[in-house]
């Protein structure tokens, strides 16, 4: 499969990342085992929206700014935009060392979730260390977080946690209103997706990363002015406001 001119959400999952595509009119969606099998599908033009984490926090830094802002924005709902351990942390050995590590990084230990998803959180670390490596400048990749993604779209946060039945009805309503042709695939992605592969959630997710990938012209960054860190990544979450 090789989509040209491909606006791209991505949200990572129990069998790898969950990532829906829309080429012109046409959405598509697929499950891919790393990011370089997904990649493969790409062309350089394509945009991608991920929800992890691009660039570490400097040492004293508990927060990134970006994380910061991105809270602002979450009343009720800022515990879903998590601190991202410091580099040294996510290439740790095991837990117990990550949570030391952070803590004389950048002050504070980090809960067990977040550890279970740092093999993700390396991942993409290590493509767009190599994409960069040879010239390819990461295939276009962006950080952004859908629950931002949701609160802009909607003008307020979610009300219920998008693990909740609740939660997730909340959500397929507002994205019902925003991309009406497209919910027959997003209603089959859900329907055929084995849960052992990817949760609704995840899917979820996916689906307004994508939207928002589709829609550049509104994109915001937060902050505004790109803050890389010390291996030259923008930590810059990209947020589309109402």
């Amino acid at each position: 499969m090789m989509l040209n001119n491909a606006c791209v959400g991505v949200d990572g999952c129990k069998s790898g990342w969950f990532a829906f595509f829309k080429q012109q009119d046409v959405v598509s969606y697929g499950v891919f085992e790393n990011l370089s099998q997904l990649a493969a599908a790409l062309p350089e033009t394509a945009l991608i929206l991920i929800d992890m984490p691009i660039g570490f926090p400097d040492s004293g830094q508990a927060f990134r700014a970006c994380d910061k802002l991105a809270r602002t924005y979450l009343p009720g709902r800022a515990a879903s935009v998590f601190p991202v351990p410091c580099k040294a942390a996510v290439y740790a050995a095991d837990y117990a060392s990550a949570c030391q590590i952070n803590a004389q990084n950048v002050g504070k230990r980090f809960p067990i979730q977040t550890w279970n998803i740092i093999p993700k959180i390396r991942e993409l670390d290590m493509f767009l260390s190599l994409s960069k490596a040879e010239g390819c400048q990461g295939k276009y990749f962006f950080e952004s977080h859908p629950e931002l993604l949701f609160a802009g779209f909607a003008g307020q946060p979610m009300k219920f946690s998008k693990a909740c039945l609740q939660g997730q009805q909340e959500r397929l309503a507002l994205l019902a209103t925003l991309a009406p042709n497209d919910m027959l695939i997003l209603n089959d992605a859900l329907s055929q997706t084995p849960k052992k592969r990817a949760k609704a959630d995840d899917i979820i997710d996916a689906f307004v990363l994508m939207l928002a990938a589709s829609r550049k012209q509104d994109w915001q960054f937060l902050p505004p002015t790109p803050d890389s860190d010390h291996s030259g990544n923008a930590r810059q979450i990209v947020f589309v406001p109402t």
